[in-house]
């Protein structure tokens, strides 16, 4: 050993310090995309101060680590291009050079299930895999790992579109991006973070929860619901098998065939763990991604939430999980959401609210928020299938939205929201936004519409398109004071839409507290 290496050795041993090379979050990769126009920032980890060089696109960029090791560097804007270029990044002896990089729109897609749901399994895979041609569109697929605590890296790789690879796309996301590249010209990149049957409450972090008193409460009440929730289940099934047992065993006179009686089951454990759990997805899917230059946030999902105890507090919940997300990216990104689409039997009678109705309302509520929008699926969902295989006119109606709204194309982005009523006489008049052109989807008479007086009772009512507004009236409501629409959680007869064909979001006029039943 040389005196040098030996010199080297012995200050690492008295230190406590190790050669850690160079390293970097998997999504820092081959055939990456970089956000345009926006700072991008790179980081990882090195040596102790040490020096750490970024090349792209024949420029440089040159940062020291901290005395952990850990560095961060911010590479200057850039302009959009879907020609494949390296980023070298430098440290000591080491060197990483990333191969096929793109710069153009990153979007974050997160969720469950129906976000998650593979290309290949939806409405007319096999046509469009086939058509799909090579295209300058990149995922990057995450693997599905929740966590006790914040991860800084996650499993996962960038993956080129090719009809090879795209039947396992998450499709919504893939329509999204594949219709706002056509319309833009540009790469778009989208990371991909989804996983099946997780409540909303799931995707929030330790720090968004305790920042705000009611974060902590949905926090606390959520825990207690879902140990209840789960006691109740875990009782019932006891007591069936204990049924079972005594049953079984007055039938046996005491014992079986051999003499041997049954044995009795046992009282089950508490099983409160539970990966939806708050927190766990933020920490293992969500946290090691914060930061990375995007442009922003499309989101599916709320199934888990559609329960009786969690669907009424939704909106808080989903708000918190936005704005934590926005804290933690340090910046008022865009957030577009798909409203949950139809499900469940229709029923044809007023008055009934279900949890699925409840959720999608919450849902609609959360448009307070700035920077925020949503897209209506009602018209495309399937009573028997919690996955409807639509997923075409979802991505579709997401890029409408992000084309108008954040890229200022003369689309149009939304179907009829509700923004006010008024009352005139035994009439209600409903003001929407977005509501140029109103008409009904299927040129028949206006449905989907209830009104109740002071009584709160709901009826049917009777509707017309009045220029850009509704007017809705019942024999048996002469004064009415409220108002809504489409509120089941399979509405077939609701078939408001605007000129873009676009339809309207499920609402209630009043603040009233839900009528579950």
């Amino acid at each position: 050993m040389n005196s040098a290496v030996t010199s080297l050795f012995t200050f690492l041993l008295f230190t406590g310090q190790a050669l850690i090379g160079l390293e970097l979050p998997t999504f820092f990769g081959d055939h990456m995309v970089l956000q345009r126009d926006k700072p991008i920032a790179i980081w990882g980890s090195t040596n102790p101060e040490t020096d750490v060089i970024v090349t792209f696109g024949g420029e440089e960029w040159k940062t020291v680590s901290d005395s952990q090791g850990k560095w961060r560097v911010a590479i200057d804007p850039q302009t959009a291009s879907a020609q494949e270029r390296d980023l070298k990044i430098e440290s000591g002896e080491v060197s990483h050079i990333f191969e096929g990089v793109l710069v153009g729109e990153v979007w974050f897609a997160s969720g469950q299930s129906n976000m998650g749901w593979n290309l290949k399994d939806t409405e007319d895979a096999e046509a469009e895999i086939a058509a799909v041609g090579v295209r300058p569109i990149r995922l990057f697929q995450t693997t599905v790992t929740p966590a006790a605590t914040p991860k800084q890296d996650v499993y996962g790789n960038w993956r080129r579109c090719s009809p090879d690879s795209v039947g396992r796309w998450p499709a919504v996301a893939y329509y999204f991006a594949r219709y706002l590249e056509e319309d833009l010209q540009v790469p778009v990149g989208i990371i991909h973070a989804s996983s099946g049957g997780v409540p909303v409450e799931s995707f929030i972090s330790k720090d968004g929860f305790l920042a705000l008193p009611e974060g902590r409460d949905i926090a606390s009440n959520l825990e207690k619901s879902l140990v209840m929730a789960r006691l109740k289940e875990i009782r019932q099934a006891y007591d069936k098998d204990m049924r079972e047992w005594i049953q079984q065993s007055a039938n046996q006179d005491g014992g079986n065939e051999s003499g041997e009686r049954s044995a009795r089951p046992e009282i089950p454990k508490d099983l409160t763990s539970s990966t939806g759990l708050p927190m766990a997805f933020f920490n293992g899917m969500i946290h090691p991604f914060t930061g990375y230059s995007l442009r922003g946030f499309i989101w599916y999902q709320g199934e888990a939430n559609a329960k009786p105890w969690r669907a009424q507090h939704y909106a808080k919940s989903f708000s918190l999980m936005i704005n934590d997300w926005r804290t933690h990216w340090n910046e008022l990104l865009p957030f577009v959401w798909v409203q949950l689409a139809s499900y469940e039997d229709p029923h044809q009678q007023p008055g009934k609210t279900g949890p699925w109705t409840i959720l999608q309302n919450e849902q609609r509520r959360v448009l307070s928020l700035p920077n925020t929008g949503m897209v209506v699926a009602n018209d495309l969902g399937d009573g028997e299938n919690i996955h409807p295989p639509k997923k075409r006119e979802v991505g579709r109606r997401l890029s409408l939205w992000a084309l108008q709204n954040i890229y200022g194309e003369p689309v149009v982005g939304s179907g009829p929201l509700f923004r006010e009523v008024s009352i005139e006489g035994n009439l209600v008049r409903v003001h929407f936004d977005s509501a140029s052109s109103l008409k009904t989807r299927n040129e028949e008479e206006l449905k989907g519409f209830e009104i109740a007086g002071e009584d709160r009772i709901w009826h049917d009512a009777d509707s017309v398109i009045d220029g850009d507004t509704v007017l809705a009236s019942s024999p048996n409501v002469p004064s009415p004071v409220a108002v809504r629409y489409a509120w089941e959680s399979n509405p077939l007869d609701a078939n408001l839409v605007n000129g873009a064909g676009l339809p309207a979001s499920i609402f209630q006029s009043s603040d009233w507290p839900y009528d579950v039943n």
